[in-house]
Formats: structure tokens, C-alpha cells, sequence
């Protein structure tokens, strides 16, 4: 590990979750039918770009090129939020909304998975 992959993967991790964090602002789930919708639009959209990016570079680089490290791992690694997807299922199920629970991680897995075959399909 080398300093310049470490202010790959940090800027790349910066600029995820600030733009996370937008994308938070813009959805705030608070006013769209008490449901986290950012969680399940940023997931997707992760799981997208990064399945398009796995199908564009992954018979050209390797892990430790620099583009990589920017993307799949600084990026889309603070981008995409599955330790968000947790805690909000478990406010759902806190608050005796199993159904809503098991709902919320079947839209994510299946939108998320989804979304990064289709990436990969679309530019494969």
C-alpha cells in the first residue's frame, strides 16, 4: 500500500459521500412516505456504476490500478450504503414493522444485484 493509493481511495471515498450525502438531501425519506428511499436509490445506483465499470476495466486492470482504486473502492465504497441499509431495517423492525423490514432488504438486494448485472450488461 502505497501513499498515493491511500489519497486515491481517500479522495475517491470524499467525493462518495458527499455525493451520498446529496443524494440524501434531495430524497430526505422523512418526506417520501416515511420509507428511506435514498437508501434503496443509492444502492442501486452504486451497484450500477459499479457493475458498469467492473464490465468496462476488469480486462484491463487490476485492483491496485489507480482508476480502480479511485472508483470501486474510494468511491462507490462510501457511495453505497448497506451499513445504512441495517440500520434502517432495524428501525423498522424496532418500531414492529417486520413487513416493511423484509421489504426494504428484498427492494435493495434485488435493485442493487440488478442494477450491477445490467451495468455490466449495458457495457460489456
Amino acid at each position: 500500500m502505497t501513499l498515493n493509493q491511500i489519497l486515491l481511495v481517500g479522495i475517491g471515498g470524499f467525493l462518495g459521500s458527499v455525493t451520498r450525502f446529496a443524494v440524501y438531501f434531495f430524497l430526505n425519506p422523512s418526506q417520501l412516505l416515511k420509507y428511506p428511499l435514498a437508501t434503496v436509490v443509492v444502492n442501486a445506483l452504486g451497484c450500477f456504476a459499479a457493475g458498469s465499470l467492473w464490465a468496462r476495466v476488469n480486462a484491463q486492470f487490476t485492483s491496485d490500478q489507480p482508476l480502480v482504486l479511485f472508483l470501486s473502492v474510494g468511491f462507490f465504497g462510501a457511495f453505497t450504503t448497506f451499513s445504512a441499509l441495517g440500520i434502517d431495517t432495524l428501525v423498522f423492525v424496532k418500531q414492529d414493522e417486520v413487513a416493511r423490514a423484509l421489504i426494504h432488504v428484498a427492494m435493495n438486494l434485488v435493485l442493487g444485484i440488478g442494477a450491477a448485472f445490467f451495468g455490466r450488461w449495458l457495457f460489456q
